[in-house]
């Protein structure tokens, strides 16, 4: 079904149960690899294009068919099935999924193929290749070339391809987070085209649990089931988890007069706060498994509005990013996070002025100790 623009809600996404956010969020400035119809659909190849935006290959042909490219793609088969799929895995809910199903999975699908050996490629970027057989700009063809299959299959989602489909916009999630730690961040921009790819995957994974058999052992359904907080609106939204983060929400009617602060600002804000005040208590409590994965959805949860004011630059709403990007610093032993976390604070208050500069004192105590002051108050 095309996207018939209705607002506040379009049809596709009323139907869908999900927020409808694209609509609402001002053009990205970037190259569009395709821009379909579908909402998930053109979503992803909106944002897909911006955080490869040095790609500018993709309109080349796919590489012949040659001794050369079958050496690489064992290689890069290789690489995934014995290092990449176990170290994207958060633990042992999901290590079964990027481990064994990804790979079985990948044999009837070129999307997820393609999307495995980019991000092989991509581990072999950042840890190293000791071979030598996978070239440093391997990855972006084979993004590209996932992309491409990947928008087609979306087009026409069904109940074969669903479980592709989710792996493949999985995979692309880790991709994202890989690319963060290389991303231009002078003069700063926050990292909008991370969220929207984030976010889109929600839009994906509800599509498929929608279709017949979406539910029980599919893909979609497992991924629904790995947390509870994705079918709990109270745990995650929980008021009582903003506790000790009160100060972050004070309005000054003079010294904020231009912020955005109308009953749906303030409710994304306040959602938002909470959501980050539970997966601080995650990492206090040292339960990494647990704080990891709300780190990963926390884009596919929070409301549209929220990453709509990131994309205006509301300071408010990047202070609130700031909190989740010291949190994901805690993390940085995962080669696909590394030091995107800490590069993302400190960018943030090099930018930043004044009282929102004074609020970004907790994030980067964070950042310089590795550890989970006190919310309230903290020096630097």
């Amino acid at each position: 079904m095309a996207c018939n623009e209705g607002k506040p809600v379009c049809d596709n996404c009323r139907r869908l149960g999900t927020d409808c956010v694209y609509d609402r969020v001002l053009p990205l400035q970037t190259p569009v690899i395709s821009m379909a119809p579908f909402r998930p659909k053109s979503a992803e190849a909106r944002v897909a294009a911006a955080i490869s935006r040095n790609i500018d290959d993709s309109h080349l042909p796919d590489p012949p068919e040659s001794k050369e490219r079958r050496i690489l793609e064992t290689r890069l088969m290789y690489q995934y099935a014995t290092s990449t799929g176990s170290t994207i895995a958060i633990d042992d809910k999901s290590r079964g999924m990027y481990v064994d199903l990804v790979p079985r999975v990948a044999l009837t699908s070129d999307a997820l193929l393609y999307c495995m050996y980019s991000l092989a490629a991509l581990q072999c970027r950042v840890v190293g290749d000791l071979v030598g057989l996978v070239g440093r700009d391997t990855h972006r063809r084979y993004l590209s070339m996932g992309l491409r299959e990947h928008n087609a299959a979306i087009a026409t989602i069904n109940t074969e391809s669903a479980d592709a489909i989710c792996l493949t916009s999985a995979l692309l999630r880790v991709c994202a987070f890989i690319l963060l730690q290389d991303r231009v961040r002078e003069p700063y921009r926050p990292p909008v085209e991370w969220l929207m790819m984030n976010a889109s995957s929600k839009a994906i994974v509800r599509a498929a649990s929608e279709l017949p058999d979406g539910k029980g052992s599919s893909v979609a359904a497992r991924m629904l089931g790995h947390s509870p907080l994705v079918s709990n609106v109270q745990k995650r939204f929980d008021p009582a988890q903003r506790r000790g983060l009160e100060h972050l929400l004070e309005h000054d009617e003079v010294r904020d007069a231009r912020e955005a602060w109308d009953s749906d600002s303030r409710e994304a804000y306040e959602t938002t706060l909470s959501y980050l005040g539970g997966a601080i208590e995650a990492a206090r409590e040292g339960d990494r498994h647990d704080g990891l994965r709300r780190l990963i959805i926390f884009p596919m949860l929070v409301q549209g509005r929220f990453i709509e004011m990131v994309q205006e630059r509301e300071p408010r709403a990047i202070v609130f990013l700031a909190y989740y990007f010291a949190l994901l610093a805690l993390h940085k032993d995962r080669w696909w996070i590394g030091e995107a976390g800490a590069l993302e604070v400190r960018a943030m208050a090099a930018h930043s002025t004044g009282h929102w500069r004074s609020l970004l004192q907790w994030p980067l105590t964070v950042v310089g100790t590795e550890q989970i002051p006190p919310t309230e108050t903290v020096s630097i």
